[in-house]
């Protein structure tokens, strides 16, 4: 028994000592060692006295190890993370010296920078042959800078120099803050990339404290730019490959990056690599096109590039799929109804721009996302407000009279309506308010942005929004035409994508999850600047279970352009619906430009906080009764983070049970009989309603003055003691 007890006792020990000197932990291997060896030797002896007096010898010796290692790392508690020096003479030193966690000398620990340098305490002795304490910053035991100091407690100035240029630095502390080590670290790499181009190992150095400034808080744009930063160090140091790399990292964070597009063009030009070169000159060209940014300086040198690359007309094969080849004549005839080439040109709507309206956030830009009603496409603005084809009947006309109208809403709700056009079924400029929008002056203008297309391409477009009754074959093979036809005429980058992104659409619609996402990758390659690409994404990965994987696509667009309503509206779905782990969460709270996702932090912290004020009992205990007829309704008003998930509802003859998550709400017999099949419940958060059906009796039905079943002498106190005759029970 023994001997268990000192084993036990010794690997608590040990798991709970974590950072500790390497004395202490060579002292606990040794002693684990003579353990188990005299474990193995004296399993006969268990009851002898010497081996007694033997175990509890050791696990004496175990306590004493561990007691002063614990103690040991207690005051290590007190040490700063980083500590960044600056001004030093020799700028090598200049930089964030971290703490080496294992290495410590006299009781106290050892920081290293990137450039190897230590900084360490140390002993001196004076004149007269006195020890004193100090610290020195040197490398391979060369002693760069030195200052007097007590033992435990790092000098800020005061530095002295030994093997190093004066002057002498000055420090300062970084403890449990990663963003100032992170901004620390920034400026190192920048101080030092100058110096780089001239030395191999600066460069190294340079571009690892680049790398360490890149930390998990830092937004995803700011960490692309740092990366496009790096690459253009290495390329003008000639490492055009490890460039290259850091091109592809920042564009797996923000694919359509200009400098990192403009960057990319210039490296594969310099690798006599035209083809490539000119598609990336276009992509940078289209996606400051698309965000608006005409006439700038990557925009001119972007010009200038396919000036001298020349125009071209040809794609790389690559950029097509293989499913769009068919040789089936029956597809290939369907196809050409669907895609009847020809020189027509139509209109394609890419957004709507209403204004005039009085209530707040409903005017502004309105663009297509990947829903569809009644076979058109629903539009949203950055505020969560859509614009939508909907059903809605006429007043006072017979059930049949029904027309389609446009509907701005938010949610569920509806504010605005408006008749379609007769000649193209659009929203016409007159808007009338809904009776949740009475008090608000409706929109005065209705305004929208066209982009001219073959009427071939519209006819793809028209196949995803008509659903599944979309011959996915034919439809592949129409695109598959459209994308020839471009070919041939010229290659207009957004249309490719613009056909390639609808052909996604459809294969989604149809189940084809896998073509869809072969077919949204090509055009995320070919054009990052085509933003309903990433939607499409997104909604392939959210039908596939994949709803992590749906994040990505949304929070790339998010970084490119932060005031997406469609791609903040599907992301704060996605969350909701829910939990998608601590890293989705910091990304969201380092990125809340979005209205959309500012609005759903500040929810959630609301949440936090009205959960922490809830008692543990009785968090929903208070109901409103409503007695009608031949129902009756108990109304509970439920915290902002419950959803519908959360409740529970049984129901029984004569019994009733309301739960929501552990919580219960009630349970038990009823105040009279209901019919269980034909009750329900609702909820509309806040709101939870649980609807009763009475049972008649001699057709009528009873009045419910509560909901549990009381006994005679429940009823008399409830009522003030106030006496009462069956008889007296109210009938409907």
């Amino acid at each position: 028994m023994a001997i268990c007890v000192g084993h036990a006792a010794f690997h608590v020990k040990l798991r709970n000592l974590g950072r500790t000197n390497s004395t202490g932990l060579l002292g606990l291997w040794v002693l684990c060692g003579v353990l188990q060896h005299w474990n193995s030797s004296h399993s006969d002896s268990l009851c002898q006295l010497k081996s007694g007096v033997q175990i509890w010898t050791y696990i004496i010796l175990i306590n004493f190890i561990y007691i002063y290692n614990v103690q040991y790392i207690d005051s290590m508690a007190g040490w700063p993370d980083y500590v960044v020096v600056t001004g030093a003479g020799s700028e090598d030193i200049n930089g964030v010296f971290a703490i080496q966690e294992g290495f410590f000398h006299e009781d106290c620990p050892v920081y290293g920078s990137l450039s190897d340098f230590s900084l360490s305490v140390c002993q001196s002795p004076d004149d007269s042959g006195k020890l004193h304490w100090g610290w020195i910053i040197g490398q391979g035991g060369v002693p760069a800078y030195g200052s007097m100091s007590q033992k435990d407690r790092i000098p800020s100035g005061d530095w002295q120099c030994f093997q190093a240029s004066p002057p002498g630095p000055s420090l300062h502390f970084i403890k449990d803050d990663p963003d100032a080590a992170a901004k620390a670290y920034l400026q190192e790499a920048r101080q030092r990339a100058s110096r780089a181009k001239t030395s191999n190992p600066q460069l190294a150095v340079t571009v690892e404290a680049f790398q360490k400034s890149m930390g998990p808080g830092l937004p995803w744009q700011q960490c692309a730019q740092l990366r496009v930063e790096v690459a253009t160090l290495l390329h003008d140091c000639e490492q055009m490959e490890q460039a290259l790399k850091q091109l592809r990292a920042a564009q797996e964070l923000w694919p359509s990056c200009p400098e990192a597009l403009l960057l990319k063009t210039r490296i594969l030009r310099d690798a006599l690599q035209p083809s490539e070169a000119r598609l990336a000159a276009r992509q940078c060209h289209m996606v400051l096109r698309m965000l608006g940014e005409k006439g700038g300086q990557i925009q001119k040198a972007c010009e200038r590039i396919l000036q001298e690359l020349g125009e071209g007309t040809v794609l790389p094969e690559q950029f097509f799929p293989n499913f769009l080849d068919c040789e089936d004549a029956d597809v290939k005839e369907k196809a050409s109804h669907i895609a009847d080439l020809g020189p027509t040109k139509c209109d394609l709507i890419v957004a709507v721009k209403v204004s005039g309206c009085s209530m707040p956030n409903v005017d502004g830009v309105y663009e297509p996302s990947r829903v569809i009603s009644n076979q058109f496409v629903v539009f949203e603005n950055s505020f969560g407000f859509r614009l939508s084809l909907e059903t809605m009947s006429r007043k006072n006309a017979g059930p049949e009279s029904v027309d389609k109208g446009w509907v701005i809403g938010k949610g569920a709700v509806g504010f605005f309506n408006t008749a379609s056009r007769a000649d193209n079924g659009l929203p016409s400029g007159r808007w009338f308010s809904f009776p949740a929008a009475s008090e608000c002056t409706p929109p005065s203008c209705t305004m929208f942005r066209r982009a001219e297309m073959e009427d071939s391409i519209l006819q793809v477009h028209n196949a995803r929004l008509a659903g599944p009754s979309a011959d996915a074959s034919a439809v592949a093979a129409a695109a598959s035409m459209c994308l020839k036809f471009l070919q041939r005429t010229t290659v207009d980058l957004w249309k490719v994508a613009f056909v390639l992104t609808e052909l996604a659409g459809v294969f989604r619609q149809l189940g084809l999850h896998h073509r869809a996402l072969e077919a949204v990758s090509k055009v995320l390659e070919l054009c990052p600047g085509h933003w309903e690409a990433y939607l499409e994404a997104a909604c392939i990965h959210a039908v596939m279970q994949h709803p992590f994987e749906a994040t990505v696509p949304l929070r790339q667009l998010l970084t490119a352009r932060p005031a997406d309503g469609r791609a903040a509206a599907m992301l704060v779905q996605l969350c909701e619906s829910q939990d998608l782990g601590k890293e989705l969460e910091i990304w969201l709270k380092n990125h809340a430009e979005s209205p959309l996702v500012a609005e759903y932090l500040a929810k959630r912290q609301g949440e936090k906080s009205e959960l922490k004020a809830e008692p543990e009992d009785g968090m929903f205990a208070d109901f409103q009764l409503e007695d009608q007829r031949e129902e009756v309704h108990a109304h509970w008003t439920l915290p902002g983070h419950i959803r519908s998930k959360d409740v529970s509802v049984n129901f029984k003859q004569d019994w009733l049970s309301v739960h929501v998550q552990e919580q219960l709400l009630f349970e038990g017999d009823l105040a009279h009989s209901i019919r269980p099949s034909e009750s329900s419940w609702t909820f509309s958060s806040p709101h939870l309603t649980v609807t009763l059906c009475k049972c008649a009796q001699a057709g009528k039905f009873r009045r419910w003055e509560v909901l549990q079943k009381e006994d005679a002498a429940t009823r008399l106190q409830r009522l003030g003691g106030l006496p009462f005759e069956e008889k007296d029970i109210h009938w409907l």
